[in-house]
Parts: structure tokens; sequence; C-alpha cells
């Protein structure tokens, strides 16, 4: 069997044990309801076992996982990485206030110690995030958008493999993430709508692994993307950066700026590889 074949049965099992766990673990925790943390647990490290599994079964090996930190000379992309995060939480902020403020108002928040209390826990839970994150992006950006370029042109691997990671989101839209229940189409349009905010900021994530080589500033960056959303508690009613929204048109607003700053990441990481194939043909 050549490489080619290989690597689309690499990807092909890759996809349906990644999109399995979760099917499974949502199934599970409807019958098995004391176990639903433990279940959810397991959903969102799903592409990292992913990973692992499919290496195991295909004998794969365990070499090119960009489990190196690589700080050396990378710090920018790790910091650049957070800073990222920080600037589509605040610009996901500006839309929702700008274009929903008006009807709905900021949510009546009393700063006493619960609601400080709110934000600390939330913030104590970055450690835990990170590992829930890593289970991600060693799964998307460390194994299945590098096999997808082995065997499509890059704009197009970066396209499946945001489709892929925007419909492991599946059952989660089914239960009213991101995009709440009330809006026509449910859940398909949810479907639809998570799949284009991924393909865009999926490629800023893989523009941070492929600069470094290491999987750590795409999981740092999407921590930190989720750690910030705890500011959700200052939006209007009916916007919740912590879930998305609550709402399918405030979830919209919420992932414009990801769509617009990823852009730039997707035509970089085109540009970059157009460029690499033509200095090869004139070699």
């Amino acid at each position: 069997m050549n490489s080619k074949k290989m690597t689309v049965i690499r990807i092909i099992i890759f996809t349906v044990i990644a999109n399995g766990i979760v099917i499974l673990a949502y199934m599970l925790s409807d019958i098995f309801t004391a176990f639903e943390n433990l279940l959810t647990i397991f959903a969102a490290l799903s592409p990292a076992i992913a990973n692992v599994l499919t290496r195991l079964i295909t004998k794969e090996g365990f070499r090119n996982n960009y489990l190196r930190v690589n700080l050396k000379g990378n710090l920018r992309y790790y910091f650049g990485g957070i800073g990222l995060a920080a600037a589509l939480q605040f610009l996901g902020a500006v839309m929702l206030i700008v274009f929903l403020l008006p009807d709905y108002g900021f949510k009546d928040i009393d700063f006493n110690i619960g609601s400080v209390g709110y934000i600390l826990l939330s913030l104590s839970y970055i450690l835990v995030n990170f590992w829930y994150l890593f289970g991600e992006e060693f799964g998307w950006r460390a194994y299945l958008t590098p096999k997808l370029e082995e065997v499509m042109p890059e704009p197009l691997a970066l396209i499946v493999s945001g489709i892929i990671w925007g419909m492991w989101h599946a059952c989660p839209i089914a239960e009213g993430l991101n995009f709440g229940f009330d809006y026509p189409g449910f859940p398909y349009l949810g479907w639809v709508a998570m799949c284009i905010p991924t393909i865009f900021y999926g490629a800023a994530l893989t523009y941070l692994t492929k600069k470094t080589n290491s999987v750590f500033p795409a999981v740092m960056c999407h921590t930190a993307m989720d750690m910030l959303a705890v500011l959700g508690i200052l939006l209007p009613e009916g916007a919740d950066l912590e879930t998305g929204s609550q709402s399918f048109e405030a979830g919209i607003l919420v992932f414009i700026p990801h769509i617009i700053v990823g852009a730039v990441f997707f035509y970089l990481l085109c540009r970059k590889k157009k460029a690499a194939e033509k200095n090869k043909e004139t070699l």
C-alpha cells in the first residue's frame, strides 16, 4: 500500500474515533447521569485519544508528534497566541455590545463576593482547561491537519480540517451550545455555522503550530480564549462568551472576529506554501 493511501486510511480512522467517542459519551451521559462529568472529559480528550489510537492501530509510531515545547526563539508565538485570544474575545465582546446592547442592555451584575468568587473560580480552571484543550489541539493541529496536507493542497486541507473540527461539536450544539435552541433549522444550521469559524480560527492555530513545530502555542491560545470568556459576566443578556451565546444571533456575532482574523492567517499559510512550491520548482 502506498503512503498516500495509508494516510487517507489514517485520516478516516482518526475522524471516526474522535467523533465516535463524542457520540458515545453523549449517549452514555443520558443513561448514566452520575458519570456525566467524566464522560464530558472523555469527549473533550477524544481528538488526542484518536491521535494515539490511530498511531497504534496503523503502527505509525510517534515521530513528528509536535510535543516539543520549543521555547527558544518562539516566545513571541506563545505570547502572540495569548494576545490573539485576548484580541478575539475583546472584538467579540465589542460586536455583542454594539449590536445587542440597544435591545438587551448590560447584565445586572452586583460585584459582591459571589461574583468575584465566580471570576476567580473560572480563572482557577486554567490548568484543567489547558489539558482539555491540549486534547483538542493534539488531535486537530498535531495530527489531522498535517495528515490532510499530505494528500491535498493546503487551502483544502485547512477547510476539511475545520469542517471536521466543527462537526465534532455536533452533539453539544444539539444540546444548545454556542447558538441556543431557538433558531430556524436547529440544530443543522448551527452545525453549518460552527464550521465557518473553525476553518478560519483553525488556520490561526495551525499557523502557530507550524511556526514553532509545537502544539503548545495553539494550546495556550485556545486556553486563553476559553478562560477570557469569564468576561461574559459583563455582556448583554442573551450573549455569553463562555458558551458562545444563548442565541443564534449572538453566536454569529461572537464568531465574526474569528473569521476575519483567521482569514488573514489562512492567506499567510497558503501564500507561504505557494512560495515554497515555486522555489522548489526553480531549483
